[in-house]
């Protein structure tokens, strides 16, 4: 009897072996399997080459908003050992899981607490404190703040702390903090961050390392910063910057300015109206304007511009809001 083994069906995972199992006399010939004593080898069985690449893929991240549809992902890579990533291609002819979903939150609400910047702290050296100022401000459905206070809207409970304590360094010690003046704002509009300088110093002002002040009573060298709302160009570039999924009526930036052509503002719900003082004005040839007050100022439509022309409110005393009442 002589076998010949042959190799595994499979490169990875769990395959089959098979070999020939053949009856032969001692001169070598093949004789029928009848004529060998004993019983018959098995031809194949079950071998495992190894494991095989696959997708594996992190948990998934928070949601992207606070508020109304936005977006979870996750890191999708292929593997052959948990958490150790290898080429992409040795993958493929597998269904790559996705690495997005949209997730849904609470319903947005159309007020919001603002936080000013904290005050510096009101002392030098030793236990303090510092001051900022929370506004409840009404949001446009684009996600932006309008400027001015509302007295209603927000949860009082929701409301940002206004005091909170300070401390640079003991008035005895060898070495305290000192800090400079705010920075410019990162974002030319929207949310950004503005940074100061913080060093440690000596009894005389000279400048030390780090390591000799309290790492504890280090103050914040960066904090966030507000410049504004940030209009889109297009419905697209809404949708991208925005959780906005439905059709309606929106802000949008045209050529530089915020109102031209046919327009409308929408401010249902938000205790605000547009004031009939804002003054519009002018530009070009074939000028003309049509602005309709609706809902007592809550809503105003306009056809502006013309065909030669454009218009916009005053650039000194802006798009001017009141509380309705």
């Amino acid at each position: 009897m002589h076998i010949f083994s042959l190799q595994c069906s499979v490169t990875c995972g769990r395959g089959e072996q098979q070999r020939d199992v053949v009856c032969i006399d001692e001169e070598g010939n093949v004789r029928p399997s009848a004529e060998c004593p004993g019983r018959k080898p098995r031809n194949h069985k079950v071998c495992r080459t190894g494991r095989c690449p696959r997708w594996r893929s992190s948990h998934w991240s928070k949601c992207s908003v606070s508020c109304g549809v936005g977006v979870k992902t996750r890191e999708v890579f292929c593997s052959i050992k948990r958490d150790r990533a290898i080429t992409a291609d040795l993958c493929m002819g597998q269904r790559k899981p996705r690495e997005k979903m949209t997730c849904t939150r609470k319903k947005c609400s159309s007020y919001t607490w603002m936080k000013g910047e904290w005050s510096e702290c009101n002392v030098t050296c030793g236990p303090g404190y510092q001051t900022r100022i929370a506004v409840c401000q009404g949001v446009t459905k684009e996600g932006w703040k309008i400027p001015g206070e509302v007295p209603y809207g927000c949860q009082e409970e929701e409301k940002p702390e206004e005091k909170r304590s300070c401390n640079y360094g003991d008035c005895g010690a060898r070495y305290h903090w000192v800090v400079g003046p705010w920075g410019k704002c990162s974002a030319r509009c929207g949310w950004g961050k503005e940074r100061r300088l913080v060093i440690c110093v000596d009894v005389i002002g000279r400048r030390r390392s780090k390591k000799r002040c309290f790492g504890e009573l280090r103050p914040e060298s960066k904090q966030s910063c507000y410049s504004g709302p940030c209009f889109a160009n297009s419905c697209q570039q809404l949708k991208q910057q925005t959780s906005i999924r439905h059709d309606d009526t929106y802000s949008l930036l045209v050529q530089g300015r915020l109102l031209q052509g046919r327009f409308s503002i929408n401010l249902s719900g938000t205790g605000l109206v547009v004031s009939k003082n804002t003054t519009w004005t002018l530009h070009g040839r074939n000028v003309s304007k049509r602005i309709e007050y609706l809902q007592d100022g809550a809503l105003v439509r306009g056809l502006c511009g013309g065909y030669c022309g454009v218009c916009s409110p005053d650039i000194f005393t802006g798009l001017q809001l009141e509380i309705k009442h």
